[in-house]
């Protein structure tokens, strides 16, 4: 009986085509009857393979037949390629499919009965190249798989995609198919920036036990030339592209196995004999060469540094690193390191007889927690500015950052935007938001512990708080205070009228502020916000209104 894989991802750009393509020409170089399905309307993978109409199946027409209880002569689906790589292919008509699918009485199974004959189970693997759409028909074919891949571009935003992906595949795992294991995650694209860098330690740190060992570096050229010829880069032993896939064909012969073994998967127990039988073969020449071709002559290496030589980070201007520790994470690492050690190295800086920890604060105070004596780190020659930038991508990716967070981020970038050459606007620009939510978020850096606190927790929002930051500290204390005694949430609208009563009067308590609940509220007189008074039977005046619907806007717009 075939294993067959899903090679997935919810974000477009990952490479998932290319990655389908290779692996399954690596399987095949290894001895492996390999068949692909294209699952993408787009049909990339069929065009790849040589794919011409003919007139004979597609998957379209496979999907159609189960849904509608025909017959299929399943031999007529499949086509051969010149790499050795048989396939079934796409169509337009997949546009369209799930709404034909949905109408199936078994409608979460239907890819998983269409390969359930004996023409496909005489393969030894079959790749399912799926759509990026999180969809019926991809539900189908996790539905049908036994393992998904999961390529992950080694760019911006990488995380948001990953995350969505890993959270389809629990919510399958603990629904429809149970036995769905997560094979890998791919690290595609690498271009040895310092982006690229940060992905691939925050994936790695993050997801350390389900990434594979071999990343796969950016050559758009050789992926072209490879398209064009109608071959896979893994036919091409002067491509670096190439030998890196086939490096990942070898991870998951050996994945494969080490979980047919296993049954369900334990990931400490899996990595543990990973650790103790080390059957991972060597690193091949040809991808050593690879390698050196693409990165350089200078590789960094991984050395062993006693913990209390390290420090967290600090530069001369007393900055420290932005991001808050999280307790959670901290013991997440700690139980995996328990068995196995820290895996992941860090990135530090040598400043006199200390190392800065660039990167891996959260390991750090695992292995401090864990009484360690030494860490994997890996040494960079790194000024004070190249080191706030690198800390910064190094984390920026991360997915739930705190608005305060943010706020540190947007302030080290404008302390040195003179030494790196931006404007404001440029660097408004960097993170994708305007240059007055740039100045918004770094004001409120000037807010109490207290106010800050309630920001981070969604209790208090940016535009709200920026009228805060000209109170005095007493008068944020008071600010805090009537919240945790009134229980209300302060809007805009709010903050204006009590930024009124410090002008008129000395704060010196909470109840200064509670003549702001017994403002009068203006009629409405615009008729849409009539219309959603009436409707949602709140008793806003237009001016509330007006500041509700800005907050949303400009929340919106910020989180996108």
């Amino acid at each position: 009986m075939a294993k067959i894989i899903s090679v997935c991802s919810e974000k477009g750009g990952a490479g998932k085509t290319t990655a389908t393509l290779n692996i399954a020409r690596g399987l095949a170089k290894k001895g492996k009857k390999v068949l692909v399905i294209d699952l993408d309307q787009q049909g990339n993978a069929s065009r790849a393979l040589g794919y011409i109409k003919d007139g004979k199946y597609t998957i379209s027409e496979v999907i159609y037949n189960l849904s509608a209880g025909m017959e299929t002569d399943y031999a007529d689906t499949v086509r051969h390629s010149e790499s050795g790589v048989d396939y079934v292919p796409s169509s337009p008509m997949l546009t369209g499919i799930t709404t034909f699918m949905a109408n199936d009485s078994d409608s979460n199974y239907v890819l998983k009965r269409a390969v359930q004959n004996d023409v496909y189970a005489q393969y030894d693997y079959i790749l399912f190249d799926c759509r990026t759409l999180l969809d019926l028909l991809v539900s189908n074919a996790m539905n049908a798989s036994d393992y998904i891949v999961i390529p992950v571009e080694c760019g911006v935003f990488s995380f948001d995609g990953l995350e969505k992906m890993l959270n389809k595949v629990t919510s399958i795992n603990n629904s429809t198919n149970k036995n769905l294991r997560v094979l890998g995650i791919l690290l595609n694209k690498f271009n040895r920036t310092n982006v690229s860098s940060s992905i691939v330690d925050s994936v790695r740190e993050e997801y350390e036990k389900l990434t594979f060992d071999t990343v796969i570096p950016f050559c758009p050229a050789q992926s072209e030339t490879a398209v064009l010829n109608q071959k896979c880069c893994v036919d091409d032993k002067n491509s670096s592209m190439g030998v890196a896939f086939t490096r990942v064909s070898e991870e998951i012969l050996h994945r494969e196995k080490e979980r047919r073994n296993m049954g369900k998967i334990n990931l400490n127990a899996m990595k543990q004999a990973r650790k103790e039988q080390e059957i991972e073969t060597p690193v091949p020449e040809a991808l050593e060469q690879a390698y050196a071709n693409v990165w350089g002559k200078d590789k960094e290496t991984v050395q062993y540094i006693e913990l209390n030589h390290i420090v967290p980070f600090a530069d001369q201007r007393g900055r420290t690193q932005p991001f808050k520790i999280s307790e959670e994470k901290v013991s997440q690492i700690k139980l995996s390191a328990s068995d196995i050690g820290i895996v992941t190295p860090l990135i530090v800086r040598k400043v006199g007889a200390e190392y800065q920890i660039i990167s891996g604060h959260h390991r750090y105070i695992a292995a401090k927690e864990l009484e360690m004596l030494t860490v994997p780190c890996v040494v960079r020659k790194i000024s004070d500015d190249e080191a706030i930038k690198y800390v910064t991508e190094c984390n920026i990716q991360r997915s739930r950052l705190l608005p305060t967070e943010y706020a540190e981020i947007y302030a080290r970038y404008m302390e040195m935007r003179n030494d790196i050459d931006m404007t404001a606007q440029e660097i408004a620009d960097k993170f994708a938001i305007s240059k007055k939510s740039l100045y918004r978020y770094i004001k409120i850096l000037d807010l109490t512990d207290d106010l800050k606190k309630m920001i981070d927790e969604d209790k208090l929002h940016t535009d709200t708080a920026e009228i805060f930051c000209g109170f005095s500290a007493d008068e944020q204390d008071a600010v805090y205070e009537f919240v945790q005694q009134t229980g209300k949430k302060v809007n805009r609208t709010m903050a204006k009228a009590m930024e009124r009563i410090t002008q008129e009067q000395e704060v010196t308590s909470y109840e200064d502020f509670l003549p702001v609940l017994e403002q009068p509220k203006k009629p409405v007189k615009n008729k849409l916000y009539s219309g959603f008074a009436e409707k949602y039977s709140v008793n806003y005046s237009e001016e509330e209104w007006d500041n509700l619907v800005s907050e949303l806007l400009t929340k919106h717009f910020e989180n996108r």
